[in-house]
């Protein structure tokens, strides 16, 4: 574990990137509200020939308030890859200028609780995709927009040791109205001054968006033309459709690159650990890593 007192303030270090494969607590989301799971059903992501992490979901753990202590639930966790959904059950929104009373301190008190966890899993991506935020508080898209990188480059701030920040894709699909697509996320971090920051690259939104009746190569060129790198990656199940030859070509491309720590399997609609294995496969064979 890395310490408060060895990692406060000491930038981002570069390492030797093999990116992790991980299977996402959503997997567990099927209908209704978030149930509470147990240390028992996290560690049974580990069961999956290659996967080395799990993507955790800390208000499915410790609910909406992130209510843990660091000693020794967070100890008792397999090895974390990525973190996400990192304000869930936070009343507000990330467009807005100004936050008040309980909202800033609900503010305040997740971003030290994502400061913890950043000195509990120093390799950590913090994953911001948040659409159900990305709506538009009042004014226009440009106040929006920079209402949201001011919310971000906070963000960044508080991470400690070597953890990233990588924000998503998100598309009007899964409800942002704001920042929309692969294009503005690459903006966004090109904008912020942070060397913590890249994209999390979720394939399935970037297929709702088009680019699969492109050349696998406009996703990086279009990540190319605001000078971001990708930190992560969401599959889904969409890899296992008839898109299945693109995925397999951004992930080639992926591999090349060198700046890719994770690999979350993520999806709902997985029906059975025959499906997840396959998708774990097609991640595998892409990075040349062994099951």
């Amino acid at each position: 574990m890395c310490s408060s007192t060895s990692c406060v303030g000491r930038d981002v270090r570069p390492i030797k990137i093999e990116p992790v494969i991980c299977i996402s607590m959503f997997t567990q989301l099927r209908e209704g509200p978030p149930a509470r799971m147990g240390l028992e059903e996290v560690w049974g992501y580990l069961d999956f020939d290659g996967v080395t992490a799990i993507e955790l979901v800390p208000s499915l753990l410790w609910g909406e308030g992130w209510d843990f202590e660091l000693d020794p639930p967070v100890k008792s966790l397999p090895p974390v890859g990525t973190v996400q959904s990192l304000f869930f059950g936070l009343p507000l929104l990330l467009s807005q200028d100004r936050l008040q009373g309980s909202e800033n301190a609900a503010w305040a008190d997740r971003l030290e609780r994502i400061r913890a966890l950043s000195n509990s899993f120093p390799e950590v991506v913090f994953v911001l995709g948040a659409p159900s935020m990305r709506k538009r508080a009042s004014g226009t898209e440009k106040q929006a927009l920079k209402n949201f990188q001011k919310r971000v480059e906070e963000l960044a701030g508080v991470l400690e040791c070597n953890s990233l920040l990588a924000i998503e894709n998100c598309g009007t699909h899964q409800g942002a109205d704001f920042c929309i697509g692969l294009e503005s996320a690459a903006q966004i971090v090109g904008e912020c001054d942070s060397g913590r920051m890249g994209v999390n690259l979720d394939l399935e939104a970037a297929l709702v968006e088009g680019f699969g009746r492109l050349p696998a190569e406009s996703v990086w060129e279009s990540l190319d033309s605001f000078g971001t790198s990708v930190h992560s990656i969401q599959l889904g199940v969409s890899a296992l459709g008839p898109h299945r030859d693109w995925i397999e070509g951004v992930l080639e491309i992926a591999s090349s690159r060198g700046t890719v720590r994770t690999v979350a399997i993520e999806d709902s609609r997985f029906i059975d650990h025959s499906d997840l294995q396959a998708a774990v496969r097609i991640a595998t064979d892409a990075f040349g890593l062994s099951l």
